[in-house]
């Protein structure tokens, strides 16, 4: 079984740049072969200040519905979580987010998180 995690000289020989780097994997399963995935590594200065934020139930105001509500057109983000992260990136913060969504919603995800507006 290979591992997920990375040692240090592995993560050195990807020859990362500061700020985002693509990067292309992919995973083999006996039933449905294998499937190519792409996505972005972003390599930050030690000192950077970040906020992690998760996506359902933290900015969305639940987590079953923050899937479904904005796929047919709803709006189902907390009231002011716009104006509150606008506010943390504006006192110099980089927002990272998690998600257990699945891989096959990234694009519609980030979608979703362009499109947060609020008065």
């Amino acid at each position: 079984m290979q591992s997920l995690r990375l040692s240090s000289e592995k993560l050195k020989s990807l020859g990362l740049v500061l700020g985002a780097n693509e990067l292309r994997f992919s995973i083999t399963t006996k039933f449905q072969g294998t499937t190519w995935c792409s996505c972005n590594i972003y390599l930050y200065k030690w000192y950077e200040q970040l906020v992690i934020s998760d996506i359902d139930g933290t900015i969305t105001k639940s987590d079953v519905l923050g899937h479904v509500i904005p796929a047919i057109g709803g709006t189902w983000a907390h009231a002011g979580v716009a104006e509150l992260y606008t506010r943390i990136k504006n006192n110099g913060y980089k927002m990272v987010y998690l998600s257990s969504r699945a891989i096959g919603q990234s694009h519609t995800t980030k979608q979703y998180l362009k499109s947060i507006a609020q008065d």
